[in-house]
């Protein structure tokens, strides 16, 4: 994760990212390995496996 830097518009109303933050992930498939393991992909299976981390203590 990134943090992206936030810019004020319009003398303050609005807000928006300055892209300006270049990122590269270190180990691309680590993250798609944690993903899959979580189901993050699988909105209907990842509640169910954030209960059961929660209960494991993750």
């Amino acid at each position: 994760m990134t943090v992206e830097p936030i810019k004020y518009l319009e003398g303050g109303k609005l807000k928006s990212p300055t892209w300006s933050s270049v990122h590269t992930c270190r180990n691309y498939g680590a993250i798609v390995n944690w993903t899959v393991a979580k189901d993050v992909a699988h909105p209907e299976r990842m509640y169910r496996n954030a209960e059961r981390l929660r209960n494991e203590g993750m």
